[in-house]
């Protein structure tokens, strides 16, 4: 069993320097419902899913022919979901009508609030808009940027429905993949952006770059002169 604070501080450990003092990172900003509240987690329990229609058991036959493998194939964890998460939505359905509904204010307050909190960035609510899921809202961006002859170019290795929403909704995909960095001993380490590269598509074909920061599949995230020379490149 984790305290939450210490798990907290586990992964700062994992993502800053060891001189850096835990007392000194703002870890429970944007949290202020819950801050000084000691929770904990337990992460070492095995919740046996059966019957809960999880796609990334229920789906293992008819994606791969096999039920006895282990279902790494979607990012969907086995950990309980947070107590409090479960506590709102219980206070939920208390009310017994659930119909259309829409955000609530404070989903945009919130956001807004975690992003200037963690990135020293202010952003305008109504730059905010809501999406039932990233796949969806690339579906979405797609069809209202592009005309049906443009391409769309992905830098794999990346989430697969990067390319196959684009030419689910008949646009052609090009592959612009990622350099592998690998150290003196061989093993990859991580991946880098391919701007030469890049920079050749764009110059006939660039409309919308498929970017995200870290890109699930290579676990990478982008330095700030990626994110700087990406920026630069768009608008060129």
């Amino acid at each position: 069993m984790y305290k939450i604070t210490e798990f907290i501080s586990l992964i700062l450990s994992k993502t800053h320097p060891p001189h850096t003092p835990f007392e000194k990172l703002n870890v429970t900003s944007g949290y202020n419902k819950f801050d000084n509240i000691l929770m904990e987690y337990d992460f070492d329990t095995i919740i046996d899913r059966t019957g809960s229609h999880d796609v990334k058991h229920e789906l293992l036959g008819r994606r791969f022919g096999r039920e006895d493998l282990l279902p790494l194939w979607v990012a969907d964890m086995d950990f309980a979901t947070p107590p409090f998460i479960i506590d709102a939505i219980r206070k939920r359905l208390d009310h017994p009508i659930l119909g259309y509904t829409l955000p609530p204010d404070q989903w945009k307050t919130s956001i807004r609030k975690w992003i200037a909190d963690h990135h020293q960035w202010t952003v305008k609510s109504h730059w905010l808009t809501y999406v039932p899921g990233v796949v969806k809202g690339i579906g979405i961006v797609v069809n209202a940027m592009l005309k049906p002859e443009e391409r769309v170019i992905i830098q794999p290795p990346v989430y697969h429905p990067f390319r196959i929403t684009p030419e689910g909704n008949r646009h052609e995909v090009v592959n612009n993949p990622l350099k592998e960095i690998r150290g003196n001993d061989g093993r990859l380490k991580g991946y880098e952006m391919d701007f030469e590269g890049l920079e050749r598509l764009a110059a006939s074909i660039w409309k919308i770059s498929r970017f995200r920061i870290p890109a699930s599949t290579s676990a990478s995230t982008a330095t700030r002169r990626t994110t700087a020379a990406l920026w630069s490149a768009s608008w060129s």
